[in-house]
This record gives structure tokens, C-alpha cells and sequence, in this order.
């Protein structure tokens, strides 16, 4: 018969996560698109890799789409791998050993509070809370930076997690109309600002939607390589085989 005083465990999920965008980015068609010339009111793109065979008018589009599903999930995994190594952060100083009664029912209550977060602003809270520590004080100077990356693609989550709309506006000129971004949607704008001056794309800020940006590799691809660095400082204790193997992955050196 089973003890009934048996110790609760608490299972982090970082290397399912992990393992996911690796398999991912390794399913990718073996075409990568760059932008070629841009303007306020369309994109040409070009492309590198493939065969004559594999790449021609009748699939590119096909091949577009395939690369925008995949790196939707490798940027919905890279999300999720960041938020469960926040969370083991935050759980890692939190224990109901040696506490009975109305306290242990109060710190279950607010580790439950931690499983449940999904949002940047609280993570950051939560740990200055915790630890009476900025989350900022973990990182030098590089990492915050990557750090901030991660935040400002917090909106490509909220986008491809809630279908959300985006904000457009008409354009009339004299040859007729096009839509495009709206600018007073800040947190995309700043996303894609960053995207501008980290990956060197010249493109109009109001002409950048998530399709465009999601047939990029670059980005997803930008997202994760400043997870896996962000992580990697915030799990810097954990001994378990996935996080020595984030350390090893040559993939992350760019090779």
C-alpha cells in the first residue's frame, strides 16, 4: 500500500520543448527566402538552396507555407521553452518541505499561481519578489540584450496563440489602394524595428506582416538562438542531461 504522506514532484517540461525545435528547424524545406526588394506596398523575395526539381513556380508557394507553419511552431516552442525555465527558476526557490496546515496550503496555493503564469511582466515580478532581485542582475551585457529580444517578439506569440487580428490601414494613391501596418501599433512595430536593425532586412515598417515574416528563417532562427542563450543563464544550476546537452548542441554556435 502506498505511502500517504508520498512527496509531490514537479516535472519541468524544458526538454520536450527543446526537442521539438530541434526537430523542427531540421524539417524545414532546404530553401531559404530573403527579401530582395521591398517598398510600402509589396515584398519580392528570393531564395537560396534547393534543387531545379524541388524549386520552381508550381510549389513555391507551397514551400512558403511549409516554411511559415514550421517556424510558427519553432516560435511557439521557443516561447514555451523560455517559459518553463522561468518557471523552474521561480520553483526552484519555492518548497511546502517542513510546512503543515494553513502554511503548506498557502504555499501550494501560490506555486500553482507560478505554474500558471504566461506572461513576461509576471515572470519578472514574480522573481523580484521571490529573490528581492531584477531578473537583469542573472545576465551580462549580451544576455540582457537577448533578453529583450525575447520580449519584444511577446507579441508574434500573442498573434499566433490568439489568431489575433492585426491593426491595417487603406492606402489611396493614385493608381488605386494597398493596406498596410498601422504604425501606432507599437509592440509589432518595435518587433519589427529590431528585426530591421538585427538581421539587416531594409524593409518598410508598415509593410511587414506576419506572413512576410514568418517565410524568414532568419527570425525564427533569431528568436531561438537568444532563448537558448537566455535559458541556458536562468538554468545554469539544473544538472539534468538536457540542459548539458543545450550546451554541447553545436547548432547554437551557428555550425
Amino acid at each position: 500500500m502506498e505511502s500517504e504522506d508520498k512527496p509531490k514532484l514537479l516535472q519541468n517540461n524544458i526538454g520536450f520543448f527543446y526537442e521539438n525545435i530541434i526537430s523542427l528547424i531540421n524539417m524545414r524545406p532546404k530553401v531559404e527566402f530573403f527579401i530582395k526588394k521591398a517598398s510600402d506596398s509589396s515584398i519580392q523575395f528570393s531564395f537560396e538552396g534547393g534543387s531545379a526539381g524541388q524549386v520552381n513556380l508550381d510549389n513555391l508557394m507551397q514551400i512558403k507555407q511549409q516554411i511559415r507553419a514550421i517556424n510558427s511552431s519553432v516560435i511557439l516552442n521557443c516561447f514555451s521553452l523560455f517559459e518553463a525555465s522561468m518557471e523552474w527558476r521561480l520553483l526552484n526557490d519555492l518548497t511546502t518541505e517542513g510546512l503543515s496546515g494553513i502554511q503548506e496550503k498557502i504555499m501550494s496555493k501560490y506555486i500553482d499561481n507560478i505554474i500558471r503564469i504566461s506572461n513576461i511582466d509576471n515572470y519578472k515580478s514574480e522573481y523580484k519578489f521571490i529573490t528581492g532581485k531584477s531578473i537583469g542582475d542573472l545576465f551580462n551585457e549580451a544576455e540582457k540584450k537577448m533578453f529583450t529580444n525575447i520580449e519584444k517578439f511577446y507579441v508574434l506569440r500573442h498573434l499566433l496563440i490568439h489568431g489575433s487580428a492585426m491593426k491595417m490601414v487603406s492606402i489611396h494613391v493614385s493608381n488605386g489602394e494597398f493596406i498596410r501596418l498601422d504604425e501606432d501599433d507599437r509592440e509589432y512595430q518595435n518587433l519589427v524595428s529590431l528585426l530591421n536593425f538585427e538581421l539587416k532586412l531594409n524593409i518598410s515598417k508598415t509593410f511587414f506582416p506576419i506572413d512576410t515574416l514568418l517565410t524568414l528563417n532568419q527570425v525564427a532562427d533569431m528568436l531561438f538562438l537568444s532563448t537558448i542563450q537566455v535559458v541556458k543563464k536562468i538554468s545554469h544550476e539544473n544538472e539534468s542531461k538536457i540542459f548539458k546537452k543545450i550546451k554541447s548542441n553545436g547548432y547554437e554556435q551557428g555550425k
